[in-house]
Formats: C-alpha cells, sequence, structure tokens
C-alpha cells in the first residue's frame, strides 16, 4: 500500500498524466474533414482517446521493457524479435479496437467490417496505425530519456 502511495503522490505520475493529456489535446485539436462520421469533433474526441491508449502502450512498453534489456544486457538477437513482436501486437490490438469499438460509434452504416484475420494479415494499414501512435510514443521515449540525462 506505501508503493502505491508514494507513486500516486510522485512527481513523475503528474508529469506522464499532463504529457498524455497534451498529447491528447493537441491531437484532438487537429480536426481532419470526415465525410462518412456522425459528427467529426465528437469522432476525434473518441478515435484519439484510443490512439492515445496505445501510443502510451508502445511508450511504455519501449521504456520500460526494451530499451533498459538494449543498455543492460546488449543482447539484441533476442530484443529485437520482441520489439517488432510486443509492436506488431499492440498494433494489431489497435486497429481490431477501432473497428470493432470505435467505428461502430462515430461512423453512420451500413458499413463493412474487416475479419480479425485480415487485420492481422493487412501490413500496410498496420504500419499506417503503427506510425499514427507511435510518432507519439517516440516522442515521449525521447523525451523520457532527456529527462533521466539531465
Amino acid at each position: 500500500m506505501q508503493f502505491f502511495n508514494k507513486v500516486l503522490h510522485s512527481r513523475s505520475v503528474g508529469q506522464h498524466l499532463l504529457f498524455w493529456l497534451l498529447a491528447y489535446l493537441i491531437r484532438t485539436a487537429q480536426l481532419g474533414i470526415y465525410q462518412e462520421e456522425k459528427d467529426p469533433l465528437f469522432h476525434e474526441i473518441i478515435t484519439n482517446a484510443f490512439q492515445i491508449l496505445f501510443a502510451m502502450l508502445q511508450a511504455y512498453f519501449v521504456s520500460y521493457r526494451i530499451l533498459p534489456r538494449i543498455f543492460i544486457s546488449r543482447n539484441y538477437l533476442l530484443i529485437i524479435p520482441e520489439l517488432i513482436v510486443g509492436l506488431y501486437v499492440i498494433a494489431v490490438i489497435s486497429r481490431i479496437t477501432v473497428i470493432y469499438l470505435v467505428e461502430p460509434i462515430v461512423r453512420t452504416g451500413p458499413f463493412g467490417q474487416e475479419s480479425i484475420i485480415e487485420i492481422m494479415t493487412d501490413l500496410d494499414r498496420l504500419v499506417i496505425y503503427f506510425i499514427q501512435t507511435f510518432s507519439i510514443a517516440i516522442i515521449f521515449i525521447f523525451s523520457s530519456c532527456l529527462k533521466i540525462s539531465i
């Protein structure tokens, strides 16, 4: 219990929350033109909430699982496949979430949905989802490394 009290009252938790809140607000402020959705602002709010969630997963996975192992073990043959598989799984889960949870909320029907197998094998679209969320994660990783080095 004492550990959780320390975590909740630490400065780093507040800094993390502030970073992700700012990232969410910046992404949501960049409204695009959507023709299929019921309400573009509602679409942005919902979609960006899920994208930020998966960007957080990517950022924390790389920052607290992969980077420490790279610096400590320097055994890249085991770390690189874990990085690729981990980021692939996060991209697949992100895409499944958007297709089966977000799209029914923000799009007007009827519309088709891809199967899970199609999602897992559509590498072009997974790369796009990966880039969209990992760009925010890269900024987080860079700022974390910068903060540690100072």
